[in-house]
């Protein structure tokens, strides 16, 4: 679709996660006008997490998409908009920032951009290409693809916090899990951990490598790799759920900006991306450093809708006409 309108905005935010949303919601709140652009609206890998067992002020844990949903009304009454479609990499303007986002028709204006893209499923070891086996076996979704393994063996790749959550979500459906990870010890948290290994159909194997999916006539049959010293072993499963380390969707931000080591985009503590022009902010999983956890990213975010608010300056939003210092818009 090509770009019929330009919209302008005192803050643009990239995403619709819980670091993206706080960002926007606190920057609504102190006047700014502000657009959040997402492909799927506001909620972003929250959606697909049955249950937040740490998020505070839940004592049962809440549904992602119930955190999702509420912080999505709050964020729409404090007068943040919602533009659907995936953006493009901000370019910087005399002003400020421009950012493409086809899919709407639009070009967005803004003295100050947000990315809060989060990250994506790392993909499985013989899925890495056109992910060919996903829907044939292979998922990075135990709360969407749960039900189509029931009563069946599967194995989870990963050895996080990420993957003991989607091997909770499976337990209920299936008729065993395996936990696989490279690594001596898991990653998780010793409450995941400890919820984990107190389930009687799941067992937890550290030290395996997975190498590969072994499938026939397009249908996965298990998992293939290297034990810690050197053996190799086979899994035999129906399903097969990717949860290792997520890669981070920080290649928005294009060649011209240096990225950590890990691909995750650096920033000083207020958030602003290192060696960048001016005005470019990243907060949530996406950037580097970040605790990967809902409840962090919604507080990474809150405090960076503060900074991109100081940075800013006072009264600058949609509040300022009477205070004689507004920020046209078409």
């Amino acid at each position: 679709m090509s770009i019929a309108e330009t919209r302008s905005y005192d803050v643009v935010v990239l995403g619709g996660g819980p670091a993206g949303t706080s960002a926007a919601l606190f920057c609504a709140r102190d006047g700014l006008q502000v657009s959040i652009v997402d492909p799927l609206g506001i909620g972003g890998a929250l959606i697909n997490v049955e249950n937040l067992p740490d998020y505070p002020g839940f004592l049962n844990g809440v549904a992602g998409w119930d955190l999702a949903s509420s912080l999505g009304e709050q964020a729409l009454l404090a007068g943040v908009e919602l533009v659907l479609g995936r953006a493009e990499t901000p370019v910087p303007s005399n002003d400020g920032w421009l950012v493409p986002v086809p899919d709407s028709g639009q070009r967005l204006a803004a003295r100050a951009v947000v990315v809060a893209t989060g990250c994506r499923p790392r993909a499985l070891p013989g899925d890495d290409q056109q992910r060919s086996l996903q829907g044939h076996g292979v998922s990075y979704c135990a709360a969407c693809d749960g039900p189509l393994f029931r009563g069946q063996r599967v194995v989870v790749v990963g050895g996080g916090d990420v993957a003991m959550a989607e091997a909770i979500s499976l337990v209920p459906l299936v008729e065993h899990v395996t936990i696989v990870f490279p690594e001596t010890l898991p990653s998780a948290g010793k409450a995941w951990l400890d919820q984990v290994l107190g389930l009687a159909n799941v067992t937890v194997l550290g030290g395996h490598t997975v190498r590969g999916l072994r499938a026939v006539g397009g249908a996965v049959e298990g998992v293939e790799g290297l034990t810690s010293d050197g053996s190799p072993f086979f899994l035999a499963a129906s399903g097969v759920f990717g949860a290792a380390d997520p890669l981070p969707n920080s290649e928005i931000l294009g060649p011209s900006i240096e990225l950590a080591a890990d691909g995750r985009i650096p920033t000083d503590p207020k958030f602003a991306v290192l060696r960048a022009p001016v005005g470019l902010f990243a907060v949530g999983d996406v950037r580097a450093g970040s605790a990967q956890r809902a409840v962090v990213a919604a507080g990474e975010g809150a405090a960076a809708g503060l900074a991109v608010a100081a940075f800013l300056g006072p009264h600058t939003g949609s509040h300022a006409g009477s205070l004689g210092r507004g920020v046209s818009r078409p």
